[in-house]
């Protein structure tokens, strides 16, 4: 009981320093854009997916905060803040699935909590679409959740629904109508002591229903384009504004891919590594730093292959989960509109 009234205020605690924090940043740069109060005068024209990135219901809450611009950027900060607590939360509840060990839980959702790209979706007000599509999502993982412990139709098609309402949020809500049963399936293993490839089997076929989830997104974004098209190069695909490139060679993805993990798993201060003039000593104070970090993980990925196979593969199959998330995001844009 202790414990849980300690992590309980300590929650509490996190989310008032945050809510002093968030309340001090004012808008700026891509703030203005989609998040902010916009008169649109064919609303039925303009959410219409035209353009590189198709976000309706973005363009939707841009149009209604046109009649209340008082609002902004109030309200995006309320939804920023209430949305990144609910995460915080809802992963709190989903970890303690996996292991009874409170404290273990609660380092990982602190790690959630103050990684960079959690604290930098949180203090930019054009941030409500990847918070609302995250939100989105882990409803629809825990709808799934229940609706496989409970063999409940409802649940199943709430899962469905809200990841394609994620998707309508931010195109890379479209890993949601997948990621779901293979977190599922890291669950199966774990806790209920399933096989690896039973669990696959069993769920093979929702699998197949969240790529017919997929394919249902880009059908509707292509009847819904008209006469606008699309054009795919042989190795860069942009917009006629060349505002987004996308460099459409294998080479680049593998580095996407190397770039995300170095990030992930690495303390190497971004900030020291990029700009000029270089910081050398934290350069290097934090490279000294994950590469011991990175042979220690890589000794305990050794031990558990020989050890625990069954454990070796929910580890490799949680880091296709994560892999797949990222190229579906990269997948939904290289299939962008524009006219």
């Amino acid at each position: 009981m202790f414990k849980k009234i300690r992590f309980r205020y300590i929650f509490i605690l996190y989310a008032i320093i945050l809510s002093a924090c968030v309340f001090n940043i004012y808008p700026t740069h891509d703030d203005f854009y989609y998040s902010a109060p916009h008169k649109v005068e064919n609303l039925l024209k303009n959410i219409l997916p035209t353009q590189v990135f198709w976000r309706p219901l973005e363009i939707i809450y841009s149009h209604a905060l046109n009649f209340m611009p008082s609002l902004f950027p109030d309200l995006n900060r309320i939804i920023l803040l209430a949305g990144h607590l609910f995460l915080c939360a809802a992963l709190f509840s989903a970890l303690k699935k996996f292991t009874k060990k409170s404290t273990s839980v609660f380092i990982g959702v602190s790690f959630f909590c103050l990684s960079p790209g959690i604290v930098g979706t949180v203090s930019e007000s054009d941030f409500i679409n990847q918070i609302l599509a995250m939100s989105s999502g882990i409803i629809s993982l825990m709808c799934f959740f229940r609706a496989s412990q409970m063999h409940d139709l409802k649940y199943y098609i709430l899962w469905f629904m809200l990841a394609f309402l994620s998707v309508l949020f931010k195109e890379n809500g479209i890993a949601w109508f997948v990621a779901p049963v293979m977190i599922y399936i890291v669950y199966c293993c774990s806790v209920n002591g399933m096989k690896f490839l039973t669990a696959v089997q069993q769920n093979m076929l929702f699998i197949i229903i969240g790529f017919v989830g997929m394919a249902l997104y880009f059908a509707v974004r292509f009847s819904l384009t008209g006469g606008a098209a699309f054009n795919i190069g042989h190795a860069v695909i942009s917009t006629k504004a060349d505002r987004y490139v996308i460099n459409f060679s294998v080479l680049n993805i593998l580095k996407n891919y190397c770039t995300m993990l170095g990030g992930a798993v690495t303390s190497i201060d971004p900030l020291a590594f990029f700009l000029k003039p270089r910081n050398f000593p934290l350069l290097i104070a934090t490279a000294v730093i994950s590469i011991i970090f990175l042979c220690y993980v890589l000794s305990l990925v050794i031990k558990i292959f020989r050890s625990n196979k069954k454990l070796f593969y929910i580890l490799a199959w949680l880091l296709l989960c994560m892999l797949f998330i990222r190229f579906m995001k990269w997948f939904s844009v290289l299939l962008s509109f524009w006219e």
